[in-house]
């Protein structure tokens, strides 16, 4: 959660805003078929909830990722596969 005290709301990115702006390919979970999802937080993989962003690149994080309830999360590809159902994949 953002610190109000330091940081305004901005209203959030939408998946696809976030996607261009890095370049990034989206994967979307099964089912969904929106990238319009709105993401106003970026958060680490044991502390993010479903509106948030976060990444994961270290494979001692490896639990955490495949535990997160994370709604976005930029990795690569290789770890794909291990994503938790419901996670968008950056």
């Amino acid at each position: 959660m953002v610190d109000a005290r330091f940081f305004r709301s901005t209203g959030g990115l939408s998946l696809q805003d976030i996607a261009a702006l890095t370049g990034a390919a989206v994967v979307l979970p099964k089912g969904q078929d929106d990238a319009s999802l709105r993401f106003e937080s970026v958060a680490a993989l044991d502390a993010a909830g479903a509106g948030d962003l976060s990444f994961f690149d270290n494979v001692k994080y490896l639990d955490a990722f495949t535990e997160s309830k994370v709604g976005a999360c930029f990795l690569r590809s290789k770890f794909a596969a291990r994503a938790p159902a419901g996670m968008a994949l950056l």
